[in-house]
This record gives C-alpha cells, sequence and structure tokens, in this order.
C-alpha cells in the first residue's frame, strides 16, 4: 500500500503544490515578456471584437424593432383599406359602376 502522509519535504501546513515545472525551468525573462505583450494583445482584439459584435447585434435589434413596427402599422392600413373596399362593394351603387365599367371597356375594343 502507498502511504498518503506527507514526505518529509513538504509539510502538512505547506500549500505549495510538489508537481509541475520546476520555477526556474523556462525562466527567460525577454520570452516571458514577448509571451505577455502578445497575450495581452490578443485580449484586446477579442475584446474589441466582442464590442463590434455586441454594436451590430444592438443595431440588428433596433432594426428588427422597426420592421416590427413598419409591418404593424401596414397591416393596420391594409385593413382599412379592406374595409373600404368592402364598403363600397357592398353599397347599392357598386353594382352599376361595375356594369359601367365593362361596358367601357367593351366600348373601348
Amino acid at each position: 500500500m502507498t502511504s498518503t502522509r506527507p514526505t518529509t519535504e513538504q509539510s502538512i501546513d505547506d500549500p505549495t503544490p510538489n508537481t509541475g515545472a520546476p520555477l526556474d525551468h523556462g525562466a527567460d525573462a525577454t520570452l516571458d515578456r514577448i509571451n505577455l505583450e502578445q497575450a495581452l494583445r490578443d485580449f484586446e482584439l477579442a475584446n474589441r471584437r466582442v464590442i463590434d459584435l455586441s454594436q451590430r447585434v444592438a443595431s440588428l435589434h433596433r432594426e428588427l424593432l422597426e420592421a416590427r413596427t413598419e409591418l404593424s402599422l401596414t397591416k393596420i392600413q391594409l385593413d382599412h383599406a379592406s374595409r373600404s373596399v368592402d364598403r363600397l362593394r357592398g353599397s347599392r351603387l357598386f353594382p352599376m359602376v361595375r356594369a359601367l365599367a365593362r361596358a367601357t371597356r367593351t366600348f373601348r375594343r
């Protein structure tokens, strides 16, 4: 059986893990600085992309709301126009006007 007790190198109160690469492994300060600068540039670019996408989504949402409003107004206008046409067709003069229009088309031929 293996023991889960801490070794003599690591005490119970020591929170540092004893796994992973040693601290001096790859400790090239210039390379670390270059990597950090690149990571910051990448983060700034990603952040700008997120802001741009957020603005585009907000713009498209406004356009969608405007289109829905326009559609609602157009439906209301269509409903009013349909009612007007129904009233005209239901009037007593409509059959006479229709007959007159047919006669006019016949005479033009």
